[in-house]
C-alpha cells in the first residue's frame, strides 16, 4: 500500500474519532472502538483513533492544570 493511502486511512480514523467525542462519545467508548479495531487488525485505523485519543487526554489536561 501506497504510503499516502496509508496516511489517508490513519487522518480518517483520527478525524472520525475527533467527530465521534464532539458529538459526545466517551473516552471509554472511543478506547473500546479501538479495542474493536486492533482485534479485526486494522492498524492504521487504530493509530488514528490512538492519535484522537492522545489528543482528547492531552487537550483534558491541558485545560485542567493549575495555575
Amino acid at each position: 500500500m501506497e504510503e499516502l493511502k496509508k496516511q489517508e486511512i490513519i487522518e480518517q480514523g483520527y478525524n472520525d474519532s475527533i467527530a465521534l467525542y464532539d458529538e459526545g462519545i466517551s473516552l471509554e467508548e472511543l478506547y473500546e472502538i479501538l479495542k474493536i479495531y486492533e482485534e479485526e487488525e486494522y492498524y492504521l485505523t487504530c493509530a488514528g483513533i490512538k492519535k484522537a485519543i492522545d489528543k482528547v487526554i492531552k487537550d483534558y489536561e491541558f485545560r485542567h492544570l493549575d495555575g
